[in-house]
């Protein structure tokens, strides 16, 4: 049996994520300082949209870091990538609601249209 999706919304948090070109700058930097989780455009699931939620992240070594899972597409395939906590603490937030845990995943409502952005 498929998961259906909730409309029971639990919370609505400020989520942390990147844009397109944002991401590609950020990964340009974890590749050109040699942090051990960086992305390659090429190999990744990836569809162009407004914004990619960071589903989960946690300090890393030793804080100097921050490796971040981030949501690639509508399928809620994910990739992780170390930033600075500098970066992270500069990225942009978009209030979301959260659903709660579904298995293997907790989802978000993703807007990827220009008024659901406020644009």
């Amino acid at each position: 049996m498929e998961a259906q999706p909730r409309t029971d919304a639990k919370a609505t948090i400020d989520t942390p994520f990147f844009t397109y070109s944002l991401l590609q700058q950020l990964n340009q930097r974890a590749i050109a300082a040699r942090r051990n989780r960086t992305l390659r455009f090429d190999k990744l699931p990836i569809e162009k949209t407004e914004w990619y939620p960071v589903k989960f992240h946690f300090p890393h070594n030793d804080g100097a870091e921050v490796r971040c899972e981030l949501v690639l597409n509508k399928d809620a395939k994910t990739a992780w990538l170390d930033i600075t906590l500098d970066e992270f603490l500069r990225l942009p937030t978009q209030r979301a609601c959260h659903y709660g845990h579904i298995p293997d995943i907790d989802t978000y409502t993703i807007p990827t249209t220009d008024a659901a952005l406020g644009g």
